[in-house]
């Protein structure tokens, strides 16, 4: 975690994370093949805090597939808590 300045004064933070799962079916899915078994993926994100607007995050993630197929996917987003 760290203090940064720019815009306005905010809090960056930086996180790696794992997720591991199990498809239970994919014969319909709008997106991807057909599957139904272990998936796995590994990623980082980074998050930017603006400390007047505490209950707002803007974030980057980016995370690659290591089972059963390596694909990387970016992820955009900001989110407003209320």
């Amino acid at each position: 975690m760290l203090r940064t300045r720019i815009l306005v004064p905010a809090i960056g933070q930086i996180a790696t994370f794992t997720d591991f799962g199990w498809v239970g079916s994919r014969a319909d899915a709008v997106a991807g093949l057909p599957y139904t078994g272990p998936v796995a993926s590994v990623g980082v994100g980074v998050r930017w805090i603006p400390i007047p607007f505490a209950r707002a995050v803007g974030r980057l993630d980016v995370a690659m597939g290591v089972y059963p197929e390596r694909r990387v996917d970016v992820s955009l987003g900001g989110q407003q808590f209320f």
